[in-house]
């Protein structure tokens, strides 16, 4: 069965569909909330074992910067990167000295070894040539034995299991004659979005890459059982008790069942 799983959204030109994307990915989400949830969100125990030992943090991918601050706060010389300015610069009203840079994250304008602890929180899964590059500069930035704080999407087992029918499903639905039967307008194509791995695949991955995963969590197993699935959703609307039973059924089995992402706190393997 295979171990990675792409999705698609948003038909534009290459600028604009990234554009729609984030503006998407932001849209309703503000800093008070975004902090807030660092302290009860189900990662929080794994970044704040990390945080709480560490000098220097780097978040890279940091959106509004709320881990940054969350490890400033802790006592962390701390600093996030990332190519979109808007939310940074949300956050900036708030916190004019908070060091909130704009920068590729695959050219960081940091020294070698700079950072004890690195936290990537779903960015690496939205490189579709791959995120070697990301994770080249992730471990050059990073000392040896350093920690890497990193989430991306899961391909859990619902998925595994119910790919080949929505896979059936898009076929039928964007076939030309089936919807110019149905009086439907042509499907519109749509972008590379993101990836999602199983646990071994993403973890042989951060191996090659010189990282070892020394502790993984499956997390958000209501969104991972809704995404993909207008079933589900509906269930949820209709009867919400319903649902609310399936879904502690299913995270009673493993939230790796349905969870929709997966956090790994890895190590750097020390060169040599």
């Amino acid at each position: 069965m295979i171990s990675t799983k792409s999705w698609w959204k948003f038909e534009a030109d290459e600028e604009k569909h990234w554009d729609d994307v984030w503006k998407d990915h932001w849209k309703g989400k503000n800093l008070s909330d975004l902090l807030s949830s660092t302290q009860s969100c189900p990662e929080a125990s794994i970044v704040f074992r990390a945080i709480d030992s560490a000098e220097r943090v780097l978040e890279a991918g940091c959106g509004f910067g709320q881990w940054v601050i969350a490890a400033s706060q802790r006592g962390a010389l701390a600093v996030g990167i990332d190519l979109h300015r808007g939310p940074m610069s949300v956050t900036h009203d708030a916190h004019p000295s908070l060091p909130l840079i704009q920068a590729d994250l695959v050219a960081v304008p940091f020294s070698d070894g700079e950072f004890d602890v690195i936290l990537s929180f779903g960015v690496v899964e939205h490189f579709e040539a791959g995120f070697e590059p990301l994770l080249a500069e992730k471990s050059r930035t990073l000392q040896d034995d350093g920690t890497l704080i990193i989430s991306v999407p899961y391909y859990n087992l619902a998925r595994r299991v119910l790919e080949p029918f929505i896979c059936l499903r898009r076929a039928l639905v964007s076939h030309p004659r089936i919807r110019s039967a149905f009086g439907k307008a042509p499907y519109s194509p749509r972008r590379f979005y993101q990836y999602a791995y199983t646990g071994r695949r993403f973890r042989r991955l951060l191996r090659e890459c010189g990282f070892e995963s020394c502790e993984m969590l499956v997390y958000e197993t209501e969104f991972g059982l809704t995404r993909d699935y207008p079933t589900m959703r509906a269930l949820r609307r209709r009867s919400p008790r319903t649902f609310r039973a399936l879904l502690s059924f299913l995270t009673w089995i493993s939230p790796r069942t349905v969870g929709h992402m997966q956090l790994h706190r890895a190590r750097k393997i020390a060169s040599r």
